[in-house]
């Protein structure tokens, strides 16, 4: 009697699946919930106004792609700039993550932002308002830190309120 394969059998589990991406080349992945701690832990310290959280969990070629406003963030020193100048606007930042997702490498947060403006931001001196406004990023993970990152926010309604 000769054995033929039922098709509701799985294949042999050592031929890789052509459906599927090849993750082999970029070595072993860390777990979902250890990339999702990385991402936090990097919110947490963003709020707290910690920029040695910059050095701690994302990578030295870091780059960062903030699509609202066409700017490209590449390394470390310029994402301190960035967040420096974030917080002086607004000092009391707290960020709200409504969501994250975790996918392969990568890890989608949806959020929340919410700060009193109390410094030069976009041009605009400080109003005392206080301001909210949402946001959606995109983190690869690489070596168990951040290594790209991708920001949509809603910049439009920031400026709004703040008008």
């Amino acid at each position: 009697m000769s054995q033929q394969q039922n098709e509701n059998e799985p294949d042999n589990p050592d031929t890789p699946d052509p459906d599927l991406p090849d993750n082999t080349k970029a070595g072993p992945q860390p777990e979902s919930t250890e990339i999702q701690n990385i991402v936090s832990h990097f919110f947490e310290g963003l709020d707290a106004g910690d920029l040695n959280v910059v050095d701690e969990m994302v990578a030295p070629d870091y780059t960062a792609d903030f699509i609202s406003s066409s700017q490209v963030v590449p390394g470390r020193d310029s994402l301190k700039d960035r967040i420096t100048m974030f917080r002086s606007a607004f000092p009391d930042i707290n960020t709200t993550v409504e969501d994250m997702i975790v996918a392969e490498d990568k890890v989608v947060a949806r959020y929340t932002v919410s700060g009193t403006h109390r410094g030069e931001f976009m041009g605009i001196r400080p109003t005392n308002r206080l301001v909210q406004f949402k946001g959606v990023d995109i983190f690869r993970i690489a070596d168990g830190k951040i290594a790209e990152q991708w920001t949509s926010r809603d910049d439009l309604s920031l400026k709004r309120t703040l008008e």
